[in-house]
C-alpha cells in the first residue's frame, strides 16, 4: 500500500486535498468530530497532515498523526517545522498498530477502503479500538458502499480505469494518479459494520455527506448537485465503550 502513495506529489496532494471541493466532507468530519478543546486525537493513514492540523487547531491537547507512506510524512514534517503546531508524525500500518495512547478521537479519513482483504479491514478496526479509552469515538470516511459509478462523476474524485469484483460484496478499482496506479475497494454496509463490532466498536452510524445550501445556490451548483445525489464518499462513526 506504501508504494501508491510514495511515487506521487505529495505536496500538490496537499494542496488538491485543501480546496473548496472537499468542503462538504471537512465539514462532516468536522461535524462528527465535535469540540475537540483539550483531547487527545489520532489520525490513522493522516497523509500529509491534512485533518491533524485541523484538530490541532480546533483545541486538540494531543495528536498524533500515522501514516503507511514515508513519502506522504515526509511532507507533514516539513509542513510541520515551516508552522509547529506540535503534532507528532509516526511511520505505521494502521493494519498492525501497535498501542501508542489512550486517545479520545480516532480519525480514519480514508483509511478502510484500502484494506484488501476483510481480514484486513478487521486488523485496522481493531488498532483504532485498541488505541481509544473507554468512551473514545471514531470517526471515519470511506467509499460509499452506494456510490454509483455509471451515474455522472463529481469533479472532486478520480475517475477509475477499471473495476472488478474482489471478493464477499467488494469491488476493487484502480485509479490513475499521476504515474501512480492508487487501488481501493468499495465494500457493503455489512462488511464494516461487522469488522467495527467485532473489534469490540458499538453505536455505529453512517453520515451521508451534505452539500451546505450556499455551495447549492452557487455558480458551481450543478457539480454540486452531482455529488448530493451520487456521493462517493460517506462518514462512518462509532464508540468504544467498554474497556
Amino acid at each position: 500500500m506504501a508504494e501508491q502513495y510514495d511515487s506521487i506529489n505529495a505536496r500538490r496532494y496537499d494542496y488538491q486535498r485543501r480546496l473548496e471541493i472537499f468542503s462538504p466532507e471537512k465539514n462532516q468530519v468536522a461535524a462528527l468530530s465535535g469540540d475537540l478543546h483539550g483531547l487527545k486525537v489520532m489520525d490513522l493513514a493522516c497523509g500529509t497532515g491534512l485533518y491533524s492540523r485541523y484538530a490541532k487547531r480546533a483545541g486538540a491537547d494531543k495528536v498524533v498523526g500515522v501514516d503507511i507512506s514515508a513519502n506522504m510524512l515526509k511532507v507533514a514534517q516539513k509542513i510541520e517545522e515551516s508552522a509547529p503546531l506540535g503534532i507528532t508524525y509516526r511511520l505505521g500500518d494502521a493494519s498492525r498498530m501497535e498501542k501508542i495512547d489512550n486517545f479520545d478521537l480516532v480519525l480514519a479519513i480514508y483509511l478502510f477502503n484500502y484494506a484488501r482483504t476483510l481480514s484486513e479491514l478487521q486488523e485496522m478496526c481493531t488498532s483504532a479500538f485498541a488505541n481509544l479509552r473507554p468512551g473514545g469515538r471514531l470517526v471515519a470516511l470511506t467509499i460509499n458502499p452506494l456510490y454509483d459509478m455509471r451515474k455522472p462523476v463529481w469533479k472532486g474524485w478520480y475517475s477509475p480505469f477499471t473495476a472488478e469484483y474482489a471478493e464477499d460484496d467488494c469491488t476493487r478499482y484502480a485509479t490513475r494518479v499521476e504515474s501512480s496506479c492508487i487501488t481501493y475497494y468499495r465494500r457493503g454496509f455489512s462488511a464494516y459494520e461487522e469488522s467495527l463490532s467485532s473489534a469490540g466498536f458499538e453505536q455505529q452510524e453512517w453520515h451521508p455527506i451534505s452539500v451546505p445550501p450556499s455551495l447549492l445556490a452557487g455558480p458551481d451548483a450543478s457539480e454540486w448537485i452531482v455529488l448530493e445525489k451520487n456521493p462517493p464518499m460517506i462518514a462512518l462513526s462509532a464508540q468504544r465503550l467498554r474497556s
